[in-house]
């Protein structure tokens, strides 16, 4: 098949092109393709010319990669800081003016949950990562998944230290002033009071999201890293004994 692929005037190769020239539309469509990939290379003892892998293919699976983890990384990092009021107990959830344990766990879940979730997903290609090709549709796929996340946790944070830095006692006070035509000032001293408590928590959240980012990004990166470090002990022990 190595020869008929490179040459490109086989059955073989047709797989190959069918199955790498089309664009992924979604993660799920990506990873489909290097599942197969990865099982067409398990069923052959020859490499697959990573060149059918082209500059165009590489660039759509990062694209897909990026924005998987952007777009759901953003609307994370949005739930975050409502998260961790929650779990300070300043904010209600299921219908309890107290948030008791269960719902605090359930805000953790709601912070880390669905980022350390998508990391494990991510670590079952390491099943797939066996031959050239196969490899480099995964390195993309990650590098991708990396640039959007690194990018997601940058605005994050930019965003969350903009807001406390904002929210001064004088601004603060200056906008609820506006409202006090129409709501009473006990009612507007408890607004403030729970705006100056709540501001922190953007700094927690900043600090939340840059360490479940570096987990989701080590979760897939260490288990390829250990996968490869295998495959070259399996690789110099079959020369050694041959």
């Amino acid at each position: 098949m190595g020869k008929d692929a490179r040459g490109g005037g086989s059955n073989d190769s047709v797989l190959v092109n069918q199955s790498y020239l089309e664009k992924p539309k979604s993660l799920l469509d990506a990873v489909k393709d290097i599942q197969n990939i990865a099982a067409m290379e398990k069923a052959t003892t020859e490499e697959v010319d990573p060149m059918f892998f082209s500059l165009k293919d590489r660039i759509d699976f990062m694209v897909v990669g990026i924005k998987s983890s952007f777009y759901s990384g953003m609307v994370v990092a949005i739930l975050t800081p409502f998260a961790m009021g929650v779990i300070e107990k300043m904010i209600p959830i299921f219908g309890e003016e107290v948030p008791s344990v269960f719902g605090q766990f359930y805000a953790l879940l709601l912070a880390l949950g669905y980022t350390l979730g998508f990391g494990f997903f991510l670590s079952t290609l390491r099943s797939c990562y066996v031959g050239n090709m196969s490899k480099a549709m995964i390195r993309n796929l990650l590098g991708g998944i990396i640039t959007g996340a690194v990018a997601k946790t940058f605005i994050a944070v930019v965003v969350f230290h903009f807001l406390y830095l904002s929210l001064t006692p004088e601004r603060v006070m200056f906008v609820l002033n506006y409202f006090k035509s129409v709501m009473r000032p006990q009612k507007l001293d408890a607004i403030y009071y729970w705006i100056m408590n709540f501001k922190p928590l953007f700094l927690t959240s900043s600090w939340v999201i840059i360490f479940s980012t570096l987990l989701f990004i080590a979760i897939p990166v260490i288990s390829i890293i250990i996968t490869s470090i295998k495959q070259r002990k399996r690789e110099v022990s079959f020369d050694e004994n041959n």
